[in-house]
């Protein structure tokens, strides 16, 4: 019985100095709400200007990479273009997604072709081959899909080509059918004049009383305007996604001069429009 009433003391002098010293509990579950923040070219001009002279220079002309023959670039000129040009964001960026140096991603679910859900960047669906190594460089597969994300076929012709003689040039089809040759459409990028906003998905973290942690930008999208056959602007089309993340070690070495003359990094100026961005009314998507 004594032997009991020991042990019972014992642990009441332990748990009575061990709680005197534990500070009151705070739960380090935090709670997110996903807004989306706008960045446009009217109010943050440093991001698309000056427009670079390296769109100009022609290195999609004499092009060694092209698809279903329609010349898309010659990749030598385009390089040598666009070396060191820090002109504007995409500038910068479009080298990066054509050597591969950054992962894109579809901005829907290619297997729907666009008609069902967007996917908001969350970074679902990459643009790649079966071989992650593979680029647009490399891959047919990989050069189609960006084409058609990163800029836009012409026309096609409705007139037939002609050999030297003057006669109509014709095509044997798998079918046993013939069909007249026509001129492979022509391909236009999207340049940094087309891009008219930049859209950033962020998560922002809360605690369990509501009190805002932290904004942690995952994701950034270049927008263009959607424009009809009549050149009247009828929407706007998200390009691709890319990880925020993964843009980081160059935003961070790349600088502009702000009002007051001072450089500042493109990754400061993206940090500090999302802290000043305005997120109560904004809706989870």
């Amino acid at each position: 019985m004594r032997k009991t009433h020991y042990s019972f003391l014992v642990l009441f002098v332990i748990f009575f100095t061990t709680s005197s010293t534990i500070k009151p509990y705070e739960s380090k579950r935090l709670f997110e709400k996903i807004v989306f923040v706008e960045l446009n070219s009217d109010e943050d001009s440093v991001l698309f200007k000056p427009f670079s002279k390296a769109w100009g220079e022609h290195w999609d002309l004499s092009s060694d990479i092209s698809i279903n023959g329609t010349s898309l670039m010659n990749y030598d000129k385009y390089t040598f273009s666009f070396n060191n040009r820090n002109d504007n964001l995409w500038t910068i960026l479009h080298p990066k997604i054509i050597d591969g140096r950054i992962k894109s991603y579809y901005p829907y679910n290619p297997e729907l072709f666009g008609f069902g859900p967007f996917d908001e960047g969350e970074l679902r669906f990459p643009v790649m081959d079966q071989d992650e190594n593979e680029t647009f460089l490399t891959s047919e597969s990989v050069r189609k899909e960006l084409c058609y994300l990163l800029g836009m076929f012409g026309p096609m012709s409705d007139v037939p080509l002609v050999d030297e003689w003057g006669d109509y040039i014709t095509l044997d089809l798998p079918d046993g059918t013939q069909s007249y040759k026509y001129p492979s459409p022509d391909y236009h990028w999207y340049e940094d004049s087309d891009i008219t906003k930049y859209k950033l998905r962020v998560s922002v973290l809360y605690n369990k009383k509501g009190k805002e942690k932290k904004r942690i930008v995952q994701a950034i999208c270049p927008v263009v305007n959607r424009v009809n056959e009549s050149g009247e602007v009828n929407g706007e089309k998200e390009l691709v996604w890319l990880n925020f993340e993964e843009l980081e070690p160059t935003l961070k070495e790349t600088y502009y001069f702000d009002k007051d003359n001072k450089s500042k990094s493109y990754l400061d100026y993206f940090l500090q429009k999302v802290k000043n961005a305005d997120v109560q009314g904004k809706v989870e998507k």
